[in-house]
C-alpha cells in the first residue's frame, strides 16, 4: 500500500505558516463577520456531543494529562509571549461587556439584606459574607 508522500519537513511547514498566515487576517474577519448566527445555532447543537467529549476526556484524566505534558515552563513562555501583547488592545476591547457584567454584580449585591456587622472576627461578620456569596451564586446559576 503507497505511503502519503509528505512535501514539507515540520521546521518548513512551521515557516510557511507562520510566514503566510498573518497576511490572512482579510479573509478570517470576512468569514467572521456575519456568521455569528451559524456558529450560535451549530454550537447550541453540539451540547450533547460536546457532553460527551469532556465526560470522556475527563474520565481519561486528559485534563491533568495535558498539563503534565505541555509543563509550567511552557505554560509561562507562552503566557509571556502571546498574553502580555494582547493584554492591553483586549481589555480596551472588552470595557463595555465587562461594564455589564459588572454592574449585574454590583446591583445584586446592592440588593443584600445584611445582617448587623459585630465585633472583629464574629460569626455574623462571616454571615455578611455568606450572604453575598449566596446572592452572587443564585445570579450565576439562574443564568
Amino acid at each position: 500500500m503507497p505511503k502519503p508522500r509528505i512535501k514539507y519537513t515540520a521546521d518548513e511547514a512551521a515557516e510557511k505558516w507562520a510566514t503566510v498566515t498573518p497576511a490572512r487576517s482579510s479573509y478570517y474577519q470576512e468569514n467572521v463577520r456575519g456568521a455569528g448566527s451559524v456558529w450560535e445555532a451549530n454550537a447550541a447543537a453540539a451540547e450533547g456531543t460536546w457532553r460527551e467529549a469532556i465526560t470522556e476526556a475527563a474520565n481519561r484524566g486528559a485534563y491533568g494529562k495535558g498539563i503534565k505534558k505541555a509543563g509550567g515552563a511552557k505554560w509561562e513562555e507562552r503566557t509571556l509571549a502571546v498574553g502580555v501583547p494582547r493584554w492591553s488592545g483586549g481589555i480596551a476591547a472588552s470595557k463595555d461587556v465587562y461594564k455589564a457584567g459588572i454592574a449585574r454584580v454590583l446591583d445584586v449585591i446592592s440588593r443584600v439584606e445584611l445582617p448587623p456587622r459585630g465585633p472583629k472576627n464574629a460569626p455574623q461578620n462571616y454571615e455578611r459574607v455568606k450572604r453575598i456569596g449566596d446572592a452572587l451564586h443564585r445570579m450565576k446559576t439562574a443564568g
